[in-house]
């Protein structure tokens, strides 16, 4: 089979991929948000084939480069890989909210939830527009990403001191406290990680070697 052709299957493979974890991240959320433990639960079963896709991608990917070490093919082929890992750092983000949204809504009680929503829908955005500049190849897309996720950041640590601040004066649970800092870290980290396939997009179009931290 062509290179090219493989190439196509890989990006396919990893399109799929991507849709899947953008459907549990959004699930993730409106566990929260709906009291819905079922769609967590969804989240959960969900992590099992976002993992066999990693594997399938690193395994075509890998045969890519066996026969074809050009430097066009070697740079698609890289972000891909790349963007491949990060979107299973997602996925895992993405279960990891789904657990402490379902123990949430299992508490059958009115939570405050500070400024999360915002901080999902930014987080949303971020993630859908760094998958679109690459599959797109849109090198402004990716560049705009590059600029946002500042206010995901800023929202995280609000909500944390603001959590802190709740328990100390007794009017929100330790637990659910913990619960929501750990939603919100979850979220931070998942612009954080959107931010980084943004990077591999203009190091794919442009060159442009952009260094930006990977949790």
């Amino acid at each position: 089979m062509e290179t090219s052709r493989i190439i196509d299957i890989s990006r396919d493979q990893l399109f799929a991929m991507s849709e899947l974890v953008e459907t549990s991240v959004y699930n993730s959320l409106e566990t929260l948000f709906e009291s819905n433990p079922l769609r967590g639960q969804n989240v959960i079963d969900n992590d099992k084939t976002i993992n066999s896709y990693e594997i399938d991608i690193d395994n075509t990917t890998y045969n890519i480069l066996a026969s074809d070490r050009s430097s066009e093919t070697m740079t698609l082929v890289l972000s891909i890989q790349k963007i491949n890992t990060i979107l299973e750092r997602i996925g895992d983000h993405a279960v990891n909210i789904a657990e402490s949204a379902i123990s949430l809504v299992r508490e059958n009680e009115k939570i405050d939830l500070l400024d999360l929503p915002r901080m999902a829908d930014s987080c949303r955005e971020i993630l859908h527009a760094s998958l679109m500049g690459f599959f797109e190849n849109r090198l402004d897309i990716a560049e705009d990403v590059l600029t946002r996720d500042d206010v995901v950041d800023a929202i995280n640590i609000n909500i944390s001191n603001s959590c802190k601040e709740k328990v100390k004066t007794g009017t929100m649970l330790f637990e659910t406290a913990i619960e929501i800092i750990r939603i919100s870290k979850n979220i931070e980290r998942i612009a954080d990680l959107s931010t980084n396939i943004a990077e591999e997009t203009c190091f794919y179009i442009s060159g442009r070697n952009i260094k930006h931290s990977v949790e």
